[in-house]
């Protein structure tokens, strides 16, 4: 199995655990035997039996033979590739570049090097682009914290097998999609829940220069014809989704005396700031980006995707709404994949509180006795990323939209590697470092008839 496979597998496998312990949380209970059988069974895959051998050791094994490999083909290292993995101490440590850079620059020390400039280097090589214009180097996107999806990961993966508490997982595993989780004391930021990864959108990552997804547009078509006579010629249309850099940035100001600390818990918690704050950008962006000043257009602003409108100056929610949402879809043979709804937190509420029949016993709309499909069979995703200050005719800013789809024709293409540029004078005076992210992303839809969209739904 290639490399690329075996980390798509461990994220699938994270994803399934993590359903397991939502499902069980979400009905008020426990694991079922099943389920714990299940979970334990996911936990003895990706770590192995007694934390050794697994999906984990294998991945490891591979990127180090791959790092290596390449290393040795341009002359950069004659160090032997250790037997064991588990035997190599040196992790590639964010902090550990960070104050390598900023001791260059201040004249204490020579600079990146050692795993951290191999990284950079061939991070580099991957994306065929140097360092953007001041970019001190360039650091994974596949970091433990990885698209800022921790946050979901520890309150999941960092459970006991009855789903009642957290515990500790060791500090030398679950690298890559699998982030290592520890209990720490830090507060956590109250940060609008980033959804479409949750959906089902598509990542393509490692992207290089501008390309673009050929998209059919028409097919052959078929013609009955009298013996002897003529086939009539048809051709199959194709056009192009196209995919540009655009580049993203995020600026944070973080303690000289930070960098200097090596324990794990300093690590994650930087990782974890700098990669949320780009994560929920690029989450923002698919679904509201206004495809103006550099943006990519989001769902919620795109114009060839369908409306629903419920009045002049817009309505509450109605059961013809949420029809009229799946049946255009599906009129457009786009009702397959992964197919839900997302909504804001204001949304949530007004279709738990608008009923689709009755009165005296109504049946509401949003159907809290099935919470993993309450629309009509369907998920539906809550974020705040969404507004509920739009407006439509005399409304005032008051409404909330609803996008409905296949979000895996949501495609967010990502260049390798994020650029960190690294300031140690503007904040000199408090002994700060400024760090500043740069990373190219593009977003895009495979198919806009995959979605519509109702915007003007009063909350």
């Amino acid at each position: 199995m290639a490399l690329h496979d075996l980390m798509q597998r461990r994220a699938d496998l994270a994803r399934e655990a993590r359903k397991l312990v939502e499902t069980a949380d979400k009905e008020g209970r426990s694991l079922t035997e099943g389920e714990r059988n299940r979970f334990q069974a996911i936990e003895e895959e990706v770590r192995g039996k007694d934390g050794k051998g697994g999906l984990d050791a294998e991945i490891e094994t591979r990127q180090k033979i791959s790092a290596f490999s390449d290393a040795v083909t341009e002359g950069r290292s004659s160090d032997p590739l250790p037997h064991d993995p588990s035997q190599t101490k040196h992790r590639y440590s964010l902090l550990k570049a960070i104050r390598q850079v900023a001791d260059r620059m201040t004249g204490n020390g020579g600079g990146l090097d050692g795993l951290e400039l191999e990284v950079s280097q061939e991070l580099i090589k991957r994306r065929g682009s140097p360092l953007k214009r001041g970019a001190s180097f360039c650091m994974p996107t596949d970091l433990p914290i990885n698209m800022g999806v921790a946050a979901r990961f520890a309150q999941q993966w960092g459970r006991n097998l009855d789903g009642t508490q957290k515990r500790t997982f060791d500090t030398t595993a679950g690298a890559g999609a699998i982030p290592t989780i520890l209990d720490t004391n830090y507060i956590e930021l109250l940060r609008n829940r980033m959804v479409v990864d949750e959906a089902g959108a598509t990542l393509l990552s490692e992207m290089q220069g501008l390309f673009a997804i050929p998209r059919r547009t028409a097919a052959s078509t078929l013609y009955w014809v009298a013996e002897g006579a003529s086939i009539t010629g048809s051709n199959t249309t194709v056009d192009q989704v196209p995919f540009t850099p655009r580049t993203a940035g995020a600026m944070t100001d973080i303690s000289r005396r930070l960098t200097e600390q090596i324990n794990t818990d300093s690590e994650t918690f930087v990782r974890r700031d700098l990669s949320a704050v780009v994560a929920r950008g690029v989450d923002l962006a698919a679904l509201n980006g206004t495809g103006q000043n550099n943006q990519p257009l989001g769902v919620a602003q795109n114009p060839n995707v369908g409306i629903v409108a419920l009045g002049t100056n817009g309505g509450p929610p109605t059961w013809d709404m949420v029809v009229n949402l799946e049946t255009n879809v599906a009129t457009a043979n786009a009702d397959l994949g992964r197919l839900s709804y997302i909504t804001n937190a204001k949304g949530r509420g007004i279709l738990k509180r608008t009923a689709k029949i009755g009165s005296t016993f109504p049946i509401y709309l949003w159907d809290t006795q099935n919470p993993d499909t309450p629309l009509n069979g369907y998920p539906c995703h809550v974020t705040n990323q969404l507004p509920s200050n739009l407006s439509k005719g005399t409304s005032g800013a008051v409404c909330s939209p609803v996008l409905y789809g296949n979000w895996e024709d949501l495609v967010i293409a990502m260049w390798s590697g994020q650029d960190v540029i690294v300031d140690p004078f503007t904040g000199s005076a408090s002994g700060t470092l400024r760090l500043v992210m740069l990373q190219d992303i593009d977003i895009n839809l495979r198919h806009p008839e995959s979605f519509q969209k109702c915007v003007d739904m009063t909350t």
